[in-house]
């Protein structure tokens, strides 16, 4: 009995889900490689590590417009093959410049297939549906990001080799994966007329995402030291409880974003994401830091795919690459600035503007957001959702 074929969907989760954990395996895996075997000091593993974000920035304003010329599938398809010569390049990277040269190359192969990814995830659904298809694209992703560093942890034990080989099998994965894959840009669809660069119409609802993105960085970044100062054994049990909270709430919250709006939608998410951050800048007590980051990943779990699809309405069919490149531009802003901005100005204001700072920022993506045309009246229709921005 023949196995059942894959839907399109399906095929895309596949797809996401291997690359993913390559990327979670490697962001996981550098850091240490660094500080152990190639003794970088702090200074040098950040610039490293946090370099891949420069590169995914350069991109972005080539990454959009490139893919709604050429379509989607040869932007899943090819980075991947990169990515596995990158990866496998750490086996002979034995400096941190080498390093940091592969990492700034990875960022802009990532660059093109994650827009790439999104984009098709969007195709495949009707316009309404935005929010629940990116929701579904996200769950994989971070379920990738989860998985990642746990495999990373068990390889290192055994060798580095290992740990190389088995991400660029999984990115290698995902080409074979990607292969069969139909074109998901419609053939129909107008011809790209986008210049190259940054689209400001999506500026206001990309602050959610940036927002998001600044806030994810500072948790991965100061919570072992804050779970040190609360006395917290285990920051894994933290980040476990923030994970599991974006997942679930991902997975349940699309389908009403949706129906409310997007943009909408996104209001209350910053909303109740600003007060989970202040409530864990605040809290004294362990039990305190679960709720509270529990409610922040939930929160900015639901941020993340409504701020891009309500990014998404603001343009026409034929723009929507060069909208979500600008959108992600903004995301990597807030990724590759938060460890340095927070770390510097919780050292001169105490170390609870940690999680402070990103609460202060999330009242300034609220206010951004509820200053939108498309908040204040009332949705009639899906076509004027789609076009009434332009």
């Amino acid at each position: 009995m023949a196995a059942p074929r894959m839907t399109p969907t399906q095929r895309l989760d596949a797809i996401v889900l291997a690359n993913f954990m390559a990327l979670g395996i490697i962001i996981a895996a550098v850091p240490r490689y660094l500080h152990g075997p190639l003794h970088a000091s702090r200074t040098a593993t950040g610039a490293a590590t946090t370099i891949y974000f420069v590169a995914a920035l350069i991109m972005r304003p080539f990454v959009g417009s490139a893919v709604d010329r050429i379509g989607r599938r040869p932007f899943i398809v090819l980075p991947p093959i990169g990515l596995v010569v990158l990866t496998l390049g750490y086996e002979v990277a034995h400096s941190v410049l080498a390093v940091a040269a592969l990492r700034f190359l990875a960022g802009g192969f990532a660059a093109l297939f994650f827009t790439s990814v999104a984009l098709a995830a969007t195709d495949l659904v009707a316009p309404h549906e935005r929010t629940r298809a990116l929701s579904r694209q996200s769950v994989m992703t971070y379920t990738g990001f989860t998985l990642g560093p746990i495999v990373a942890d068990r390889l290192i034990h055994v060798s580095w080799t290992l740990v190389w080989l088995v991400a660029a099998g999984l990115h290698a994965m995902t080409t074979v994966l990607a292969a069969p894959m139909a074109e998901t840009r419609r053939a129909d669809a107008p011809t790209a007329t986008a210049r190259f660069g940054f689209d400001r119409r999506v500026v206001r609802p990309a602050i959610g995402l940036l927002v998001a993105n600044f806030s994810f960085s500072t948790i991965v970044a100061f919570l072992p030291e804050y779970s040190e100062r609360l006395h917290i054994s285990s920051p894994g049990l933290l980040f476990a409880t923030y994970a599991i909270c974006v997942l679930t709430v991902r997975s349940l919250t699309g389908r009403l974003a949706d129906r409310i709006g997007p943009a909408r939608f996104t209001i209350p998410t910053m909303t109740i994401g600003g007060l989970g951050l202040t409530a864990l800048a605040l809290s004294h007590s362990s039990w305190q830091s679960f709720i509270a980051i529990g409610v922040v990943g939930g929160s900015l779990g639901a941020t993340y795919p409504s701020a891009t699809a309500a990014a998404l309405a603001r343009v026409g069919p034929d723009e929507r690459g060069r909208a979500m490149g600008t959108a992600f531009a903004l995301g990597d802003v807030g990724q590759a600035s938060a460890g340095p901005l927070v770390g510097f100005l919780s050292t001169q204001l105490g170390f609870r503007w940690v999680y402070g700072l990103p609460a202060v920022l999330a009242v300034f993506g609220v206010m951004t957001v509820a200053s939108m045309p498309e908040v204040r009246r009332r949705r009639t229709s899906v076509s004027i959702g789609d076009r009434s921005h332009l």
